[in-house]
């Protein structure tokens, strides 16, 4: 599966309750994102070109749709918080009307487009 393995032993029970909480905040919990990722998934090194995002208690790291937390040595596909913002787009990004408000729209996550610092980035929005 892409060379991703998930949490085992220890670390499955925080798995679960994680998958937990975003399913009682309404969130896909499990989500695959295409390419045999999922949330929760753990992969060793970053894909080269990602792009690192403050937000809260520490950084995610973005890259074409994917969001990771830094977890000991490696890294954990995560459910983004919403609110956090992004400076790119994923490549395949459909754009599409929700009332009078244009939303990028890719693999379940809705990113709206603001300004910050003079230049146009996304932020992941809740739409429901």
């Amino acid at each position: 599966m892409c060379g991703f393995k998930r949490y085992s032993g220890v670390r499955t029970s925080r798995a679960i309750l994680f998958f937990a909480a975003l399913s009682l905040a309404g969130l896909p919990s499990g989500c695959a994102f295409g390419g045999g990722l999922r949330i929760g998934a753990v992969v060793a090194t970053l894909p080269a070109g990602f792009v690192r995002v403050s937000y809260g208690t520490g950084p995610l790291f973005f890259y074409d749709g994917f969001f990771y937390r830094h977890n000991g040595p490696r890294y954990v596909v995560v459910h983004p918080p919403f609110g956090i913002v992004v400076p790119v787009l994923p490549h395949g990004v459909q754009w599409v009307m929700i009332g009078n408000v244009r939303y990028g729209h890719y693999r379940g996550l809705y990113y709206r487009p603001v300004r910050r610092n003079r230049t146009t980035a996304y932020m992941v929005v809740d739409i429901g």
